[in-house]
């Protein structure tokens, strides 16, 4: 198994933003909204977002929307 320092299957500067934010990483609540999420909310919206259909902030406000209204 290849450490982080050695990793070299995606170009560096992704590994070290994974790592970078696996601090603030934390699971997703057990809700109903969770579960529209994963299934069709994160995978839709995401493609526009980088198809430039919508902007990284649209992106982020929708989930942020789906979960606080």
């Amino acid at each position: 198994m290849s450490s982080l320092k050695t990793w070299d299957a995606q170009p560096r500067r992704f590994i070290e933003a994974s790592a970078l934010t696996l601090p603030i990483a934390k699971v997703l609540p057990a809700t109903t909204q969770t579960a529209d999420f994963t299934r069709t909310v994160w995978p839709q919206t995401t493609q526009k977002a980088l198809l430039g259909q919508i902007s990284p902030d649209d992106m982020m406000r929708t989930f942020e929307k789906l979960y606080f209204g």
